[in-house]
């Protein structure tokens, strides 16, 4: 029977009419003769934690658990949808969640690393092709990156870890999408959520992300807007916030110059940062499923990507460090 059909209460009337009735533990005085008086006694938080104490060594049935976890998470879902809300219904709330993530964001954001490491429902079935589609998004957010950086670069990180611009960029890939470097970042999220092959992973950091940058998007929009008046609205009125002009790609690439060098200096920390999180990710799935013995050429591979992206981190820090190599 279809779990997405069924009512919590019938979920629980199915599952409690398969237990002996004298498997049931309640004290002698409370006991319940039939089955629905046991069901009116769920609501009680006594009566709720014997009554899961039974359900243990006779299990739910399968259906009846995938429901819960669905309603649980269509519930967090739900939750992040109302917030995105406040965009319209509370701007001034948004912008204020927007200065405090853009503030704190180097710290905030790394503790979401515990996100890939939630159990769940798998995307896939071998760990390696989660890997493999996962790496194929995540690059596309970094080539997103890199086109941006290379083509035209702006100033991030604020001042004094607050929103700030110095001036209003409008070409390059800024000519097809007014926040193409949060674009890519949810592009490297998502793609990073698929390697860790678990569904829930997807479905908390997906909106979390979205959520997130939204409200960084709210509180510099209000800054540019303050400082830059009628130019913002005008070029708001171009370019759309999130999804680029496609028409407009060849016209931008063609009108700006890409420079190498400033990719290399500004955006090595990136690729070097999710390419080793999608590799530990892998390796950790591999090893919950006990596959590290029988995949030691894809250990390899993995563990020689770490290693190259490591030291290729390590030769782009030294020519910063020393300034061996300039941004252009």
């Amino acid at each position: 029977m279809n779990c997405e059909v069924l009512s919590v209460k019938y979920c629980a009337h199915a599952a409690i009419a398969k237990i002996p009735q004298a498997a049931i533990d309640f004290p002698s005085t409370t006991r319940p003769k039939t089955t629905y008086q046991l069901q009116r006694y769920r609501d009680h938080a006594v009566k709720r934690e014997a009554l899961e104490n039974v359900l243990i060594p006779y299990k739910l049935p399968e259906f009846a658990c995938r429901y819960r976890l669905l309603v649980s998470r269509k519930r967090f879902v739900l939750g992040m949808v109302q917030l995105l809300r406040l965009r319209k219904c509370c701007p001034e709330m948004m912008v204020n969640i927007g200065n405090f993530l853009f503030r704190y964001r180097n710290v905030l954001f790394p503790m979401a690393y515990v996100l890939l490491f939630l159990p769940g429902p798998r995307l896939f079935d071998d760990s390696l092709l989660a890997a493999w589609v996962g790496g194929s998004v995540a690059a596309l957010g970094q080539m997103i990156r890199t086109l941006t950086i290379g083509l035209r670069y702006i100033i991030r990180g604020g001042r004094r870890r607050r929103v700030y611009a110095e001036d209003l960029v409008t070409d390059g890939i800024y000519a097809l999408c007014r926040n193409p470097m949060y674009v890519g970042n949810v592009f490297i999220v998502i793609g990073i959520s698929f390697a860790a092959n678990s569904l829930t992973t997807v479905v908390c950091a997906f909106p979390l992300v979205i959520l997130a940058y939204a409200a960084i998007i709210a509180a510099e929009e209000r800054f540019l807007l303050g400082r830059f008046g009628a130019a913002f609205i005008d070029y708001c009125a171009e370019v759309p916030r999130w999804v680029p002009r496609t028409r407009a790609i060849r016209t931008a690439i063609a009108n700006s110059s890409f420079h190498w060098r400033r990719v290399i200096i500004k955006e090595y920390g990136t690729p070097f940062g999710w390419i080793n999180t999608l590799c530990l990710v892998t390796l950790f799935n591999l090893w919950r499923d006990d596959l590290l013995a029988d995949r030691t050429e894809a250990i390899q591979v993995l563990t020689g990507t770490m290693v190259l992206t490591t030291v290729l981190w390590l030769i782009a820090w030294i020519a910063k460090k020393t300034r061996l190599m300039v941004a252009d």
